[in-house]
């Protein structure tokens, strides 16, 4: 910038020097038009001056000059007086000679006396004076001879007058030669003072100028370099600020730039760092996969991206997702290669659990499904063993295991359900303390002696909300498990203690939450499991035992269970280190009140009133008017919505309408309910399902107030809830 503006200050004092001169020039030459033109009136003047003392003492000029043939009239004695009397005269004047010429030339009277009879050229000026004009001319040709005065760097105004006689016809010219020079002189002298001047100006502006450039530039210089490091600064701030591991390497791959990140990754510091090499910081087969890295960047001329595993100094394996790209000059060459390494190992921690959590949704959604399938098939199993009871005496032992095993079939569903988190929980506050030492006993006599039992709770232990009845099974299928880990024996210990999850807490597990829990953790030092096996541990029907030691549902029912309570599990385990799950518990206010079952009663009969059944699965239909038949109601059978709508529009008298949940057509059973409400508001509407009521209210279903049979259900909870709803 500096040398820019100085060239620039240079070249602009150089222009004004040359517009000086060519001013001064000019100016010169003006001056020296107006000193011709002063000299002309001065010669004038001293020529008229000079005329009247000839006139005075000799006659007038024009009677002195006799043009006829050429001759004059004067004689060489008084030419030579009157011309003695020119040179005294001229002699304190600023003139170099005087003479009077005739027409023709000739000199008459000149204050040179040697000129006195001589010819006179006839130039310009003296032909102007001949036709009665005042003419002058510069520099005559002189002979310097004859001019004592004059000298060869003479510069002379030769003016020339006519002489007019009476009637005004001119008969000579007066001629008047002055000396210029000292006038020229003054002129060039003055000239050069003002070009000085003007030139010392020039260059004390230009040295003015040059000192404010250099400090400008100076102060550019100055500014720029502060930007600069604040720029570098900031940069630096950035990239330290940054959780990525960033370097920057020049063609050669030498290090040009590292931050933060890498120098504690590295165990090293910037100033070690830069100008180092790959070779420099790591074994040669790391250098040499580092190198190759590098050389692959080139293949990819805008980016390139993978993820690889680095060992850390902590010694931990980590992952690693890497971004590389090239940063090129304007000539197209590399001017440096930028590597940015982020530690995704979280991050790939965090999308394992995401896909396994809803892997497990999944799964949770396809075996609800099954479950409730399941139930409607139990319903119909249940509903006709039922009907054959009726029949047959009692005591009829293949009756006895049709009953069995519906439900037995219809515990396993519960399982299913409690993985889906659709089985219907009754939480209530208890204090898991008191209900694991309550269960040591119940634990020491079904795990055998060969394992040792402790239950520990802190003192403090809070309150949780659960159902108790679940929990109890939970911890018994968590000790059943540790007992099979433990063939030859070993210890068991069930703890109960408080927790605090805070937002960091709770992040670090996809399905946790932040805020206050009751964990509850039993721990064997079993076999353990390796990591493959602890991923699929709470996957449905997933078991490591053989067949027909286990149902692969143990686990699958405690993580549904966990996460319908509102809490969630988790499970700790290495190979040979034994196995540890907890489970999280959310903390209770207060105590959830539950109404205790009704005491089993008669079965209650109808009176006759008109049921309008809603069911799309033929089997279950059938059997559901028959039961109804039996118990003394009239039955009207619909497959859904629409014949249901039918129905009430052609006036038949229903007193109570009971419908499936989920139904064909595109309308469900409450959506029905809803629309036949509209024009009926006391109609009296009882749903079925195979999906528990929680589950059907959490879909937007069920209102809270409306009332729902879980299938399978028996002939006296069905009788039941028809007599409740018609009271």
């Amino acid at each position: 910038m500096f040398k820019l503006l100085r060239h620039f200050s240079l070249v602009s004092a150089c222009a004004i020097f040359v517009l000086i001169a060519v001013l001064m020039v000019f100016f010169r030459h003006l001056s020296v038009e107006d000193m011709i033109n002063l000299g002309e009136r001065q010669n004038e003047i001293v020529a008229r001056a000079i005329g009247n003392h000839i006139t005075a003492h000799f006659g007038p000029l024009p009677h002195l000059i006799d043009n006829r043939d050429g001759e004059t009239a004067l004689d060489n004695a008084r030419a030579r007086e009157i011309s003695a009397g020119l040179s005294t005269q001229i002699k304190n004047l600023p003139v170099l000679k005087v003479g009077i010429l005739n027409l023709e030339g000739h000199v008459i009277v000149s204050s040179a006396k040697e000129e006195i009879g001589g010819i006179r050229p006839k130039d310009a000026a003296f032909l102007s004076a001949r036709k009665g004009h005042l003419a002058s001319v510069r520099n005559p040709s002189l002979d310097k001879g004859a001019i004592s005065q004059a000298s060869e760097n003479s510069d002379t105004l030769s003016s020339f007058l006519p002489l007019h006689n009476e009637a005004g016809v001119v008969v000579g010219v007066f001629q008047i030669d002055s000396d210029l020079t000292s006038l020229l002189k003054d002129i060039d002298k003055h000239v050069l003072h003002v070009f000085g001047a003007l030139l010392v100006a020039l260059i004390l502006l230009y040295l003015v100028l040059y000192q404010v450039v250099r400090r400008a530039d100076r102060t550019i210089k100055k500014q720029h370099g502060d930007l600069q490091r604040s720029t570098d600064k900031l940069l630096q701030s950035v990239m330290d600020a940054m959780p990525d591991l960033i370097c920057v390497k020049d063609s050669d791959g030498r290090y040009l730039f590292v931050n933060r990140v890498f120098e504690a990754w590295y165990n090293t510091t910037r100033e070690q760092a830069i100008g180092k090499t790959n070779y420099d910081y790591f074994p040669k087969v790391t250098a040499d996969h580092f190198s190759e890295e590098d050389r692959k960047t080139s293949e990819f001329p805008k980016f390139r991206y993978y993820e690889t595993e680095l060992t850390h100094p902590d010694g931990k394996t980590r992952s690693v997702g890497v971004s590389r790209f090239q940063v090129y000059r304007d000539d197209g060459g590399v001017a440096a290669r930028v590597v940015a390494g982020r530690d995704i190992t979280e991050l790939k921690k965090t999308e394992e659990q995401l896909v396994q959590a809803q892997k497990m949704e999944a799964i949770g959604q396809l075996t609800g499904g099954v479950a409730h399938d399941f139930n409607n098939l139990l319903a119909v199993i249940m509903g006709s063993a039922e009907l054959l009871e009726d029949q047959l005496e009692s005591g009829n032992e293949p009756l006895d295991a049709i009953f069995r095993a519906t439900n037995r079939g219809a515990q396993l569903t519960q399982r299913l359900l409690a993985f889906s988190r659709l089985q219907p929980l009754r939480p209530q506050l208890i204090h898991l303390g008191a209900l694991t030492a309550s269960m040591s006993e119940l634990l020491t006599r079904t795990l055998g002696e060969t394992i040792d039992v402790q239950v520990n709770a802190a003192p403090d232990l809070w309150n949780a909300a659960a159902d108790r009845g679940q929990v109890e099974n939970a911890v018994l299928n968590l000790a059943l498990n540790a007992r099979d880990a433990m063939p030859g024996g070993g210890n068991l210990t069930i703890e109960c203690s408080n927790e605090r999850l805070n937002d960091a807490q709770a992040a670090q597990d996809q399905e946790a939450e932040a805020g206050d829990y009751v964990v509850l953790a039993v721990t064997d030092n079993g076999s353990g499991m390796s990591a493959e096996v602890r991923s699929k541990a709470f996957q449905p029907f997933f078991t490591t035992k053989g067949v027909g030691e286990g149902s692969g549902l143990g686990l699958s029912m405690i993580y549904g269970f966990a996460k319908q309570s509102g809490g969630h599990v988790a499970i700790y385990s290495e190979l040979s280190q034994g196995t540890t799950v907890k489970l999280f518990f959310p903390r209770a206010g207060k105590a959830v009140g539950l109404k205790d079952p009704d005491p089993q009663r008669e079965i209650m009969q109808g009176a006759g009133e008109t049921v309008l059944v809603i069911e799309d699965d033929p089997d279950v239909l059938t059997l559901t008017v028959q039961i109804l038949e039996g118990l003394g109601y009239r039955v009207i059978a619909v497959v859904d919505a629409g014949a249901a709508h039918k129905v009430l529009a052609e006036g038949r008298t229903v007193d109570l309408v009971l419908s499936d949940v989920v139904l064909p057509g595109g309308v469900s059973g409450p959506e029905f309910a809803e629309e036949a409400r509209a024009t009926d508001p006391d109609l009296k509407v009882i749903f079925m399902s195979g999906y528990p009521a929680e589950s059907a209210r959490r879909n937007g279903l069920l209102g809270s107030e409306d009332v729902l049979l879980n299938k399978p259900f028996k002939r006296q909870q069905l009788a039941k809830a028809l007599r409740e709803a018609l009271r």
